[in-house]
């Protein structure tokens, strides 16, 4: 009897977050490996845009830039540029007031 009430107590409280979990959808994602490596980059093809300074694309494929630590995670935007001139880096969404949205990135220094 007690290893019912265990599951059905557990049941209860996993449907609600396995129904919230179906309803999330992902509205935009990134890798920038669309985009060429390059150092000062200022457009991406993702619909990134910089403004203020440069930033740079880095990692794999990059002969200076690929750092180990970071190694085998594709490529990632060095915010600060090489120009140490640490650039706006923006895209626009269309959001719907009231929604609840989860922003997730990836951060790491270099």
């Amino acid at each position: 009897m007690k290893k019912i009430a265990f599951i059905l107590t557990l049941s209860l409280i996993l449907l609600p977050s396995l129904s919230q979990a179906t309803t999330q959808a992902t509205i935009f994602s990134d890798d920038f490996n669309k985009d060429a490596l390059a150092l000062n980059q200022t457009v991406f093809k993702g619909g990134w845009t910089v403004s203020g300074g440069a930033v740079d694309l880095i990692g794999k494929g990059d002969p200076f830039f690929d750092f180990p630590l970071l190694s085998g995670n594709g490529r990632y935007v060095d915010l600060d540029g090489s120009m140490n001139q640490a650039g706006s880096f923006q895209k626009e969404l269309s959001l719907t007031g009231g929604q609840e949205y989860k922003l997730t990135f990836d951060l790491a220094g270099s």
